[in-house]
């Protein structure tokens, strides 16, 4: 590998080459997307590692895999990007072209927002409207996100919060569950709620809640084994035909 040049910074083709060959980890799904030819793609990466002195891709016929430093590269690389789309956003409202960047988690943004969303629009068409469905945090320092829809309120301690509903748990059961008695003494099949446990209840705060005793069968990992032994039992059996 040549060493690398220092007098100006490679071709920009070149490096979104790279970037969506890293997101893709195929450069002939990175060659559909850029509407290149997969050897064009190949060129261009080859070109910007002799620019940079590095090996950015392990290659192999299963696609490419980014080395040490083809990792490191490809983080400076995403952050010169999100600069790029936010200054772009920025050009855009200089213009006088509305626009709002929302992110949600995915469920939220599927069955709340997305059906009740061109309500608003109707009122508002001159604004275009972003919504990015994700679980991850949003970094309002970094990105051109105006909201960010999240669970509780531990997150974003030093930014202004809205409180918009506060869910409600119930519990469930099968129908001839429910009509075959007092289901608080079947055996409770306990949640995990993940990081939003400390908000949500389990069965004994439930129970506290409707003023019941505490329940008195859960299915915990005491029969662990024998319930795995139940799901073989009703796995499909494979056919060798």
């Amino acid at each position: 590998m040549s060493p690398p040049s220092r007098s100006r910074l490679p071709k920009l083709s070149a490096i979104l080459a790279f970037e969506t060959a890293a997101r893709t980890g195929s450069l002939t799904r990175a060659a559909d997307s850029l509407a290149l030819t997969a050897a064009a793609v190949s060129q261009q990466i080859r070109q910007l590692e002799q620019h940079l002195g590095i090996v950015l891709f392990i290659r192999a016929k299963s696609g490419v895999t980014l080395t040490e430093q083809g990792t490191d590269y490809l983080a400076y690389v995403q952050q010169a990007f999100e600069t790029l789309r936010v200054a772009q956003q920025h050009v855009d409202r200089q213009r006088g072209k509305e626009e709002l960047t929302l992110f949600a988690l995915p469920a939220l943004a599927s069955k709340w927002l997305n059906p009740a969303i061109g309500g608003w629009l109707a009122q508002y068409p001159q604004v275009d409207l972003r919504l990015h469905a994700t679980h991850a945090e949003v970094d309002f320092a970094s990105s051109a996100a105006d909201f960010a829809l999240c669970f509780g309120d531990q997150d974003y301690p030093l930014l202004e919060k809205v409180r918009l509903f506060q869910d409600c748990v119930q519990p469930v059961c099968s129908p001839q569950l429910q009509t075959s008695g007092d289901w608080t003494h079947q055996p409770l099949i306990h949640v995990d709620w993940g990081k939003e446990s400390q908000f949500l209840p389990g069965w004994h705060e439930w129970f506290s809640a409707a003023g019941l005793p505490p329940p008195q069968r859960t299915l915990d990992k005491p029969k662990a084994v024998e319930f795995l032994r139940w799901l073989q039992s009703i796995a499909p059996v494979d056919s060798d035909s």
